[in-house]
């Protein structure tokens, strides 16, 4: 049974609207936001060869990645 649903938008342009596409995220899915993350060509490079946020832990994406488990562990 599903108790709280989170919503994670990966791999968006710079460009985007961010606001106005968690909006439309939220509005679609009728769930919150966890984070809307950016397109990271660091990541996009590294691929699958190690784990980001374990590698490079200071990395901006890394931290937005420690957020969203704060969410989730608090929501538990």
């Amino acid at each position: 049974m599903l108790k709280k649903l989170l919503l994670v938008v990966n791999k968006v342009l710079h460009k985007q609207d961010f606001e106005g596409l968690g909006q439309w995220v939220q509005e679609t899915y009728n769930a919150p936001i966890a984070r809307i993350l950016p397109v990271s060509e660091e990541i996009i490079e590294l691929g699958s060869a190690d784990l980001v946020s374990l590698e490079y832990p200071e990395h901006p994406y890394s931290q937005e990645v420690r957020q969203v488990a704060e969410q989730i562990l608090s929501a538990a």
